[in-house]
C-alpha cells in the first residue's frame, strides 16, 4: 500500500496541490516500494532546506522540537515512518510548507515562506549543535576506521563559535584523539573540533587526515618539486618519526581548530 495522505486543491492562481489541513490521516509510510521515490524526494528536499538555512540536521531537529536524530535518520534512510504532525513541525522549522517535501513539481516561492515571524536568533543565548563522530584520530601508529557514525552531539554558544572562534557551525565536527605522537600539543583522550572546510595544507596547523591506512592527526608539509607529489606527516612528539606518503593517497578531513581536555 502507498502512503495514507489526503490531498485537496488550494484555490489560487498557481493551482498547485497541497496537503489537507489535517496533514496525514495516520503516517507517511516509507517502507513500500511505491514510496521509494517519495523517500528520495523527502531526503533531497530536507537537505536543500538545511543548506539554504545554513544549519545542520541536529539544529533543525532542535528547532522542530523533535528527537535529536530525527532529521539525520531521514537523510540516512533510516526513518521508515513519519507522523504527519512531526513532518509539519519539521517543515515549520525549515521554513517551508509540508507539501514541498512530498510533491515533486511543487515550486517553492516567496509566499510559501509562511514563517517569517519566527524570532531571529539571539547570539547571546542561541546555541549550535556540533556532531561528534565515532572516529578515534590516531596520534600514534594509526587507528583503522571502520565506522564513522555519530556518537554524540556537542552544544555550543553560537556567539562563541561564530565570533570568538570565527567558524561556520555547519562545517564542524568533533572527534577523539588516541595516542601520544602529538604530545604536548594534543594528549590522548582530547576531544578536538575539526573544520571540514579547511582542507588546504598550505595553511599552517594540525589536520585530521586519512593517510590511506588510517585516520590520523598530524602536521602537514608538501615535499617541494616531488614527482609524483608527496606529503610529509609530522608529529609534535620527537619520539615519533615523521613519514612521507603520496599526495594522491591522502584525504584531508579538515583542520583542528579547538580542543577540550579534562584537567
Amino acid at each position: 500500500m502507498g502512503s495514507e495522505i489526503s490531498f485537496h486543491s488550494r484555490i489560487d492562481s498557481r493551482k498547485r496541490p497541497t496537503i489537507a489541513s489535517g496533514n496525514f490521516r495516520l503516517a507517511l509510510d516509507l517502507t513500500s516500494a511505491d514510496n521509494s521515490a517519495m523517500e528520495s524526494l523527502l531526503k533531497r528536499r530536507v537537505a536543500q532546506r538545511l543548506e539554504k538555512l545554513k544549519i545542520n540536521q541536529f539544529e533543525a531537529a532542535r528547532r522542530a522540537g523533535l528527537e535529536r536524530n530525527f532529521v539525520s535518520d531521514i537523510l540516512a534512510g533510516r526513518k521508515k515512518s513519519i507522523r504527519g504532525d512531526n513532518l509539519s513541525r519539521l517543515a515549520k522549522a525549515l521554513q517551508c510548507p509540508p507539501e514541498y517535501f512530498l510533491i515533486e513539481n511543487y515550486e517553492l516561492i516567496d509566499d510559501d515562506l509562511m514563517y517569517d515571524d519566527l524570532p531571529q536568533p539571539d547570539l547571546r543565548t542561541e546555541t549550535v549543535l556540533i556532531p561528534e563522530y565515532d572516529v578515534r584520530l590516531s596520534a600514534g601508529g594509526g587507528y583503522l576506521v571502520n565506522d564513522e557514525n555519530i556518537k554524540d552531539v556537542w552544544n555550543f554558544s553560537r556567539r562563541y563559535v561564530t565570533e570568538f572562534l570565527r567558524l561556520t557551525p555547519d562545517t564542524l565536527m568533533v572527534a577523539e584523539v588516541e595516542g601520544d605522537s602529538m604530545f604536548p600539543t594534543l594528549w590522548s583522550g582530547d576531544k578536538v573540533m575539526i573544520d571540514r572546510s579547511e582542507t588546504n595544507p598550505a595553511k599552517p596547523g594540525i589536520y585530521a587526515i586519512w593517510d590511506s591506512d588510517a585516520t590520523v592527526v598530524k602536521r602537514i608539509e608538501r615535499v617541494p618539486a616531488s614527482d609524483p607529489p608527496q606529503i610529509v606527516l609530522i608529529s609534535d612528539n620527537k619520539n615519533h618519526n615523521q613519514y612521507t606518503v603520496l599526495a594522491e593517497l591522502v584525504s584531508i578531513i579538515g583542520r583542528v581548530v579547538w580542543y577540550s581536555r579534562r584537567i
